[in-house]
């Protein structure tokens, strides 16, 4: 990574001046002791953990749920869905849904970053209509999103710090989706009884779920702004969630800029199941009320 100039250069953890000889090299150092740099293997060296290997670059017409034979949908509709064409999943050299990082440690530190799973992602929806793609439009910042279907709370927790930690940038929302992610055997009912999700609730889960968001809350962040988000029905039975609120709210307040506690799904896409463009316009609006709210 470096300036726009590319007079400095993000490598391992700080800046370096470097400069540019005649014929075209960069350089770190003076006339007695250079380095010459490669320019495309220093660019990894920015979060170079963070990607999915078999969706890296990849275009699939069909993603996840958001499929003729996994979707909610009758067939009929899923297949005349309106605009329908327009939706694939184009995956960026990562192999998240979304354009490849900028070039420059300033330009990622200005974008706003999402933390989520298939729901952020915009499964079911046009890549223009998702959310990353509203928030983008309705605040004319980058949004870099860093969403991945499946995931449970502990890897957006993780992801979240090392962005916090490597990149230092002014706003991550997170996402909280499903607690039971945390037991692989219910992500396997998810998939097999969708309807009766969320019949069975562990405690554990909760327990690790709360114990998840105070660790991420608890952390120095520096300069960074975390504002949290939540899935509707994230834990499930309402007396679960309930009980979830209550129990963060003894060290965050109820009134806290930094929390969304009441969001909704108004509508889903196209396979009956993720969020729909009502949806994702309620969550942007809740969140740039969020925005105000901290300044």
């Amino acid at each position: 990574m470096y300036n726009e100039d590319k007079t400095k250069w993000y490598i391992k953890d700080d800046y370096v001046d470097v400069f540019k000889n005649e014929r075209g090299n960069y350089i770190i150092g003076g006339s007695n002791r250079k380095h010459y740099i490669d320019e495309v293997k220093c660019t990894p060296d920015i979060m170079e953990h963070l990607w999915v290997e078999k969706r890296r670059s990849k275009e699939l017409p069909y993603h996840g749920l958001d499929d003729p034979k996994h979707c909610k949908k009758d067939l009929e509709e899923f297949m005349q869905w309106p605009d329908g064409d327009k939706i694939s999943y184009a995956f960026n050299s990562r192999g998240f849904r979304d354009e490849d990082w900028p070039e420059t440690m300033e330009e990622m530190r200005k974008a706003i970053w999402f933390v989520g799973d298939s729901f952020t992602m915009g499964m079911g929806l046009a890549y223009d209509d998702a959310y990353k793609r509203a928030m983008e439009k309705a605040t004319g910042r980058r949004v870099i999103d860093i969403s991945l279907d499946g995931t449970w709370p502990s890897w957006r927790r993780r992801i979240a710090l090392k962005i916090t930690r490597e990149i230092q940038p002014e706003l991550i929302f997170v996402h909280w989706g499903y607690i039971w992610r945390y037991k692989r055997k219910y992500r396997t009912l998810a998939k097999q009884v969708r309807d009766t999700i969320f019949q069975n609730q562990e405690q554990s889960a909760i327990d690790k779920f709360i114990i998840t968001f105070k660790t991420l809350w608890d952390e120095p962040k520096g300069q960074t702004v975390i504002i949290n988000n939540f899935l509707p029905s994230f834990a499930g039975l309402q007396k679960s969630q309930d009980h979830i609120y209550s129990e963060l709210q003894k060290f965050t307040g109820i009134e806290s800029p930094y929390i969304n506690w009441e969001n909704k799904q108004l509508d889903t896409g196209r396979d009956g199941w993720h969020w729909g463009v009502e949806t994702v316009n309620k969550y942007v609006e809740n969140n740039l009320k969020k925005m105000q709210e901290i300044g």
